[in-house]
């Protein structure tokens, strides 16, 4: 027998918006704006526990507007989360707020396990980056139990622990 190869999230991201394009939006699958309009589903996202970020140019045309909760609904089944925000530019305030808009769920909180750090923030309130894994690893190391943890760098949020 052949063995079947497992489809990438991207792959049944992709497979899930062409059928609702098709079975909900009247569009033929042969139709150029079909393939238009896959390209604009992302090829990668960041994921927060069950939460998963999607770039901002995801899904930007008017066209996917129709589908409303039906298309973060099918984006949660394909990727395996419960809730999806929708990235956007950091804001140029003293806080270096996220942009982030939730599109499913009741909230953004997440719980983010990076190196043995537990990270508690709200994707919608809160940016974070995945950069500086050397001082990242290195704080991980350091023997805390018992101690406070005082964030030294409030706004920019790669620290907070």
């Amino acid at each position: 027998g052949q063995v079947a190869k497992r489809q990438s999230e991207h792959e049944m991201l992709l497979r899930a918006a062409r059928s609702l394009l098709v079975s909900e939006g009247g569009l033929r699958d042969d139709e150029q704006e079909v393939a238009s309009l896959l390209t604009e589903v992302p090829k990668n996202w960041i994921r927060h526990g069950d939460l998963i970020v999607l770039p901002r140019d995801s899904f930007s045309s008017s066209k996917w507007r129709q589908f409303s909760e039906k298309l973060w609904r099918a984006v949660s089944l394909a990727l395996r989360c419960q809730r999806v925000a929708v990235g956007s530019k950091v804001a140029c305030d003293c806080f270096r707020s996220s942009g982030a808009g939730l599109v499913l769920g009741a909230d953004g909180w997440v719980r983010h396990r990076e190196n043995g750090v537990i990270f508690v923030f709200d994707v919608t309130r809160c940016m974070f980056s995945a950069g500086n894994v050397t001082e990242k690893l290195r704080l991980s190391r350091l023997n805390c139990r018992g101690e406070t943890v005082v964030d030294m760098y409030a706004g920019i949020g790669y620290f907070t622990l």
